[in-house]
């Protein structure tokens, strides 16, 4: 009678344990089997951005709110399909770079606060070339949203703790 519920519960943990493999390279998850169809499909989808990262569009690297990121890590990709990510936590003086991985320009707009109310004016706008990319450093520390006109319903944030 023992030996149905010790095989259940085995094969709840390995189940499990599958669904929630990750890597110990920055947190983005992956699953450990791949065909050799999606990994040259994934090859032959380099982004032009030059970050080595294989499908632009595929898999986003999950961040929580509050996990400060690299400058490297701060990296914000978009097209009308994608934003990734959609919150930013950086420290001081960390750069906040975004690439534009769509087939069309695209404008990036940055307001103070955590909305972006229309009293408010833009603290910063860059128009983005497909392929191109723009770095923004925020002006210290605080909560800044930013707007890409590829997805005008979307509002990303950007947030500098203090210290």
């Amino acid at each position: 009678m023992r030996r149905p519920l010790v095989l259940a519960a085995t094969l709840v943990a390995i189940t499990l344990t599958g669904a929630c493999s990750s890597t110990d390279d920055g947190g983005s998850s992956a699953s450990s089997s791949t065909s050799s169809s999606d990994a040259s499909a994934s090859a032959s989808t380099a982004a032009p951005d030059g970050t080595g990262v294989s499908d632009p569009l595929g898999e986003c690297p999950h961040r929580y709110p509050g996990e400060i990121l690299t400058a490297e890590e701060a990296t914000v990709r978009f097209s009308p399909a994608r934003i990734c990510p959609g919150y930013v936590t950086v420290a001081s003086g960390t750069e906040v770079t975004f690439v534009n991985i769509g087939a069309e320009s695209s404008t990036v707009s940055l307001w103070n606060g955590i909305s972006a109310p229309t009293a408010d004016p833009t603290i910063a706008t860059q128009t983005i070339e497909p392929g191109d990319r723009w770095a923004w450093t925020p002006p210290g520390e605080g909560v800044f949203t930013y707007r890409i006109d590829a997805i005008p319903s979307f509002s990303g944030t950007i947030e500098v703790p203090a210290g």
